[in-house]
């Protein structure tokens, strides 16, 4: 008796067409984008030589740039991206991703960052790279940045405050 149920739900699990999230083209553009950015990731981190790990670097900022110019991506986690820190602004208007390179042979960082603006009035997407500056560190905190300017670093949590102009 146990095997007749047994078999039953297993026949209902593989008639239903249940799908945690629907496949479209556009899932499938972004699921096989993070699949290579993962895997250039996993180089940045780990190459065995700076060439390796510039060419990852160099390649990935490419690909994340292109990527970040299309609407869906705002919504996407790119969960399997470890090296990538994902942040999101409490009004879901804003995301902002940093990552980084470490050159093997002195052990500097190179810092990268994109902020992605949604204007849902306009439904419009904004794209702001984010350019380090190697600032002074006795003067940085006197100093207004942008980002042309950008005092390079990965973050990892937002502290939001509302600010009376």
């Amino acid at each position: 008796m146990r095997k007749f149920i047994l078999l039953i739900l297993v026949g209902f699990c593989l008639l239903s067409d249940v799908h945690a999230q629907p496949v479209t083209p556009v899932n499938e553009e972004l699921l096989a984008t993070e699949k290579i950015l993962k895997v250039l990731s996993d180089s940045i981190i780990r190459g065995s030589t700076d060439i390796v790990r510039r060419a990852a670097v160099a390649e990935f900022n490419e690909r994340m740039l292109d990527l970040l110019k299309k609407p869906a991506s705002f919504s996407y986690p790119f969960d399997s991206i470890k090296a990538l820190s994902k942040l999101r602004t409490s009004d879901n208007r804003t995301r902002i991703y940093t990552w980084f390179h470490q050159s093997r042979d002195d052990g500097t960082y190179r810092y990268f960052g994109l902020i992605q603006r949604f204007n849902p009035a306009k439904t419009e997407m904004r794209l702001i790279g984010l350019i380090e500056k190697k600032c002074d560190n006795d003067t940085i905190e006197m100093k207004e940045l942008n980002s042309d300017s950008w005092m390079g670093d990965v973050y990892y949590d937002l502290i939001e405050k509302k600010v009376k102009w």
